[in-house]
C-alpha cells in the first residue's frame, strides 16, 4: 500500500523500514544491470513517479518523489532518501543509462527556475541533482552523456555515440499527445526509438521500461477521447520496438498495472464512432429519449454532469447539446466524485512475443 521496492513489513512512511536494506527487494532493472546489459525507463508520467521508480527505488511512500515531500510526511529527509535522490545519487538508478520522461521539478531546488515555466524547483535542500547526473557521468562514469530537456534536442542525440541519456521534457509529467507538439515534447513512439537505439549497443543486451502513463491520468479526469488517444501512442511505441528487435533475441512483454471504471456499451451501428452517440438522439429505448454516448464512466470528477433529481425523477445532461468529440469532453459519469475517477478490478492482460 503507497509503497515500493520493499518487502511488506514496511508500511506507509516508515522511514526506519525503508533505510534498512533487509528490507529492499530487487527488480528485473536491477538484475540486467548484474547480468552486465544496459538498461533504461521511458515514460510520459514524471521519471519518478510510482511505475518507473519500481525498477530502481526503494521508498516507503511513492509520493516521496523529493525531499519537500518526506518533511511533508514528518519524516527526515536526510535519514530517507527520496525518490529523485535514489535515482540519481543511488544504485540501480545511477547505473541506468538512459532515463526519459517528465519531472524535472523534483530534481532542483526552490532557487532554481524551470527554463519553460519559470515555476520554482520542490526540493527544500541545495542539490541541484541534474547538475549531479551530469558530473557523475562526467568523472565517475567517464563516459559519453547527454542531458536534453525538449524535443528537438532528444532528436539531435547521436546515439552511435551516447551512452548515458538524461531527457526530462516538463516541470511535471510530459504533456498530452495532442499538446505535445506545441510544448516542443516528444512522443513516446520517439523517446522509445532513441532509447533502444542505444541501449542496443550492448552486446550483452538490454532492458527497457515504457510506459504510457498518461492514459491513466486522462481516464482519472473522464476524459474518454484523451484516454484513446494515448493508448494509440502507446501502440506506436511498442511497433516502434518490435521493427527495431530481432523476435530471435528480444523478449516484448505488454501489460498495464490496473483497470478503469471505464465502459463501452453494445448495440452501436456497425461502423459508428466509439466516440459518437449509441443511439439516436430521439431514441425510443432510453426512458428519458435522451441519446447516450457508446463510452461512459461509472463514477468522475466534478467537471462531470451527474444526472439531477428533477419532479422526482433523474434527470441527466443531454448530451446532444454538447462537442461530444472534443479532447477535452468529460464523458458521462454516473456517481459524482469530489476528485476523480476511480480505478476498476478486471483482470488486466499480460502479452508477450
Amino acid at each position: 500500500m503507497k509503497t515500493i521496492g520493499v518487502s511488506p513489513t514496511v508500511l506507509v512512511d516508515d522511514c526506519a523500514g525503508q533505510i534498512n536494506e533487509a528490507n529492499h527487494v530487487s527488480s528485473i532493472l536491477a538484475w540486467a544491470q548484474a547480468a552486465g546489459m544496459s538498461t533504461g525507463i521511458v515514460t510520459t508520467t514524471t521519471v519518478t513517479h510510482a511505475s518507473p521508480a519500481g525498477a530502481y527505488a526503494h521508498v516507503a511512500n511513492r509520493d516521496w518523489e523529493n525531499d519537500r515531500k518526506v518533511q511533508e510526511s514528518k519524516r527526515s529527509s536526510d535519514q530517507c532518501d527520496d525518490i529523485a535522490e535514489q535515482l540519481v545519487l543511488r544504485e540501480p538508478g545511477r547505473n541506468i543509462n538512459v532515463i526519459l520522461g517528465g519531472g524535472r521539478t523534483h530534481f532542483v531546488h526552490e532557487g532554481e527556475r524551470d527554463p519553460e515555466t519559470g515555476a520554482a524547483g520542490s526540493r527544500n535542500d541545495s542539490k541541484n541533482l541534474i547538475q549531479d547526473w551530469i558530473d557523475d557521468k562526467a568523472w565517475s562514469k567517464q563516459a559519453p552523456a547527454e542531458y536534453v530537456l525538449t524535443r528537438n534536442q532528444l532528436l539531435a542525440v547521436n546515439t552511435t555515440r551516447t551512452k548515458f541519456l538524461l531527457g526530462l521534457f516538463a516541470e511535471s509529467h510530459v504533456t498530452y499527445a495532442d499538446e505535445q507538439p506545441a510544448n516542443n515534447d516528444p512522443s513516446l513512439a520517439e523517446m522509445t526509438r532513441v532509447a533502444v537505439e542505444i541501449l542496443s549497443k550492448n552486446p550483452k543486451g538490454f532492458f527497457l521500461f515504457v510506459e504510457g502513463g498518461r492514459i491513466d491520468h486522462a481516464h482519472h479526469d473522464n476524459l474518454g477521447r484523451r484516454a484513446l488517444a494515448e493508448t494509440l501512442q502507446f501502440d506506436e511505441a511498442i511497433a516502434v520496438t518490435d521493427n527495431a528487435t530481432s523476435d530471435r533475441d528480444t523478449l516484448i512483454v505488454i501489460t498495464a498495472d490496473h483497470s478503469h471504471a471505464f465502459t463501452m456499451a453494445g448495440y452501436s451501428w456497425r461502423g459508428n464512432s466509439i466516440l459518437g452517440f449509441a443511439s439516436s438522439a430521439a431514441d425510443s429505448e432510453t426512458s428519458d429519449g435522451l441519446p447516450y454516448t457508446t463510452i461512459s464512466y461509472v463514477n468522475g470528477n466534478s467537471g462531470v454532469k451527474p444526472p439531477q433529481l428533477v419532479g422526482g425523477h433523474c434527470v441527466r445532461a443531454d448530451p446532444s447539446k454538447e462537442s461530444i468529440f472534443g479532447l477535452t469532453y468529460y464523458h458521462t459519469a454516473y456517481v459524482p466524485m469530489k476528485k476523480k475517477a476511480n480505478h476498476a478490478g478486471e483482470d488486466v492482460l499480460i502479452l508477450a512475443k
